[in-house]
């Protein structure tokens, strides 16, 4: 399964150990990385990657607003983390 980085520095994992670090490449929408960055996926990728709430925006398919990330941010994405590795199994 081809990953996606995560934008993160050392204390938002101090701050919140569960934060993902990478998500499923497959998750992410090609257009939305144009529409909300002007950029490429494989571009994001090679500059760092995405923060929390970039990739729900993409996700979710919503207009990007720069916001602080919540914890409650970081436990939206790990569900749907959780969710479509589920599914990619069952898949297979």
């Amino acid at each position: 399964m081809k990953m996606f980085r995560i934008l993160h520095d050392n204390r938002d994992l101090k701050k919140w150990p569960d934060m993902p670090t990478e998500i499923p490449w497959d998750m992410l929408n090609e257009d939305m990385a144009q529409k909300n960055h002007g950029q490429t996926l494989k571009r994001l990728n090679e500059r760092g990657g995405l923060g929390v709430t970039e990739c729900l925006s993409n996700i979710n398919k919503t207009r990007l607003q720069f916001r602080e990330e919540k914890i409650e941010d970081v436990l939206e994405l790990n569900k749907l983390i959780e969710d479509f590795k589920r599914n990619f199994t069952l898949k297979e």
